[in-house]
């Protein structure tokens, strides 16, 4: 009898010293005057979060607590806190605070911010470039940043062309007939015919096949992220640390993760050019098995008469198969997005459709034709349209995070190592304070000159 007393009895008290220690991490915020949503103990606001599209929750936050420092302008705060499941978080609009976290010193923010912790724990996605962490993020970056050089992108010109007037033939047939056309899933299409073969050196046709099974994977892909229970108790529960270990291995054996299976696919194409050089081609795959980068991590670095000497290195099978994938994933659905927004303000504004037109004639007049060169330099005022499409319409809305590694003081207010920034980008472009009329669709406004 008494030891089941006693068992209950430390049960007891062991609860009510998690709910003490969970009560003072979700007051971290209030005690140092930050405003924002009150959290659940349990997940936080995770759950407000993802009741809608994040960036309408955002918003709704952002309206409704006040300002930091005080002031109100518009209707906006420039600072807003939540808990992304237990992970603090601070959304950002200050222009100052932000060139503070990604500027000025972002030596003190070099990891993103903590926001698919079932993914960060895996063991192959952990080593993509969006969730590798200090210091082998840096060297990793600049070795898949390899692949877009000038020079790079300019060799795999010819190849985005042949597509492109693909496309364009494939849309004349619908023009022809004066059938309406859905243009999202078409350039969907167009976007895997780029990345497959740009990427991948994958010869093959996705033009006019809505269901061909890798553009289901890649959509999957996208759509799962951040999504279902494994995520939600996972970022609900991270200030346990190595307690959730046995979690993360149910994961492993439960959850679906579509990059993983798309990761996987991608391996026999890296070891076969491995193996045979006859395999090469003129894309993204390519330059990361010819990229080399700094591995500061231990055991990769040598000692000679007292000097420590860090030697280059290639990037290892998983670190490229999981890259391939993860520029797969992140060019599929935002490549497709803009698009179908640039053709709907071009369609909705015929005089800067009209601007538009002229400055491409004008071009391949002069040229010949739409060359790299043509596109990259001559074509200025479509470049200030995609601009501003991205202004007002941006396919990622709140994509921008970092992590605090070390504790620091802004502006008075210390906050501490682990802290996580995202930078509210759809909220800054809707600022009246940055851009006059933000509704209004103004070419002019991205101007260069």
């Amino acid at each position: 009898m008494f030891t089941v007393a006693a068992t209950l009895t430390l049960l007891l008290a062991a609860l009510v010293a998690l709910l003490v220690w969970r009560r003072r991490h979700f007051s971290y915020f209030e005690k140092i005057g930050i405003p924002g949503p009150k959290p659940n103990l349990l997940w936080g606001n995770l759950w407000e979060y993802q009741s809608l599209p994040q960036y309408k929750v955002l918003e709704k936050w952002f309206q409704k607590y006040g300002d930091v420092f005080g002031y109100r302008v518009y209707y906006l705060t420039e600072w807003l806190r939540f808990y992304n499941g237990d992970v603090p978080f601070v959304a950002l609009k200050d222009l100052d605070f932000i060139e503070y976290v990604c500027v000025r010193n972002f030596n003190n923010f070099v990891d993103r911010g903590i926001i698919m912790v079932t993914e960060e724990k895996h063991p192959l996605l952990q080593r993509s470039i969006m969730n590798e962490t200090s210091p082998r993020w840096k060297g990793l970056r600049s070795a898949v940043a390899h692949g877009f050089t000038s020079a790079k992108l300019k060799m795999m010109m010819p190849t985005l062309q042949k597509d492109a007037d693909m496309f364009i033939r494939s849309l004349e047939k619908h023009a022809e007939s004066g059938q309406e056309v859905n243009l999202l899933p078409k350039y969907e299409e167009l976007s895997m015919e780029y990345i497959a073969r740009g990427l991948f050196g994958i010869d093959e046709h996705f033009l006019g096949i809505p269901h061909h099974p890798m553009l289901g994977v890649a959509k999957s892909v996208f759509r799962s992220f951040m999504k279902g229970p494994f995520h939600f108790i996972g970022q609900s529960t991270t200030m346990f640390g190595s307690l959730m270990k046995p979690f993360f291995w149910l994961t492993l054996a439960f959850k679906d993760f579509k990059l993983q299976a798309l990761s996987y696919a991608t391996e026999d194409a890296v070891k076969t050019r491995r193996k045979d050089s006859s395999f090469r081609r003129q894309d993204m795959l390519q330059n990361l098995l010819e990229a080399e980068y700094i591995d500061e991590e231990p055991g990769h670095q040598e000692t000679h008469d007292g000097n420590v000497i860090t030697k280059p290195r290639v990037l290892t099978t998983t670190e490229i198969v999981v890259n391939a994938a993860t520029l797969f994933v992140a060019g599929f659905e935002t490549t497709a997005t803009a698009l179908s927004y640039v053709t709907f303000v071009l369609a909705k504004y015929p005089d800067i459709q009209e601007n538009v037109r002229k400055e491409v004639c004008d071009a391949i007049s002069a040229s010949g034709s739409l060359d790299y060169e043509t596109v990259t330099r001559k074509l200025k005022y479509l470049d200030e349209v995609i601009a501003e499409t991205l202004r007002r319409y941006p396919p990622a809305l709140t994509s921008i995070t970092r992590k605090a590694i070390k504790d620091f003081e802004y502006n008075g207010i210390k906050f501490k190592a682990g802290t996580c920034f995202m930078i509210a980008q759809y909220h800054i472009h809707m600022d009246q304070r940055f851009w006059p009329d933000p509704l209004e669709f103004d070419p002019g406004r991205c101007c260069s000159e």
